[in-house]
């Protein structure tokens, strides 16, 4: 069964709050979140959060807290990340993703 992190179902209704079809995407939103897995955070998500927060600001590249911790549930939860952004996320050398967009 596919899993996604609280977060990205947060980015998910963002999205379809801002879209020009909010209720309708917001409809489809909550079609998806009934057939996943939320994974919640804990104390382990947030221990790799700071960890790779931490190396993306010394190398000098840092991103949105939000992507650092959709990264750290996807690397310790999840077989990959699915995401349009693929990019952003390779900076994480221990994640593998994929594009559905494609």
């Amino acid at each position: 069964p596919l899993a996604v992190a609280f977060m990205t179902v947060g980015e998910l209704y963002f999205g379809a709050y801002k879209s020009s079809r909010p209720v309708h995407n917001q409809n489809l939103v909550d079609r998806l979140v009934k057939t996943v897995t939320m994974i919640h955070s804990d104390a382990l998500i947030m221990m790799k959060f700071g960890k790779l927060k931490a190396e993306l600001s010394s190398a000098g590249r840092p991103l949105p807290d939000a992507d650092v911790l959709i990264a750290a549930t996807a690397i310790l939860h999840c077989t990959g990340l699915v995401t349009g952004n693929e990019a952003q996320f390779a900076r994480f050398t221990e994640l593998r993703t994929e594009n559905w967009l494609r």
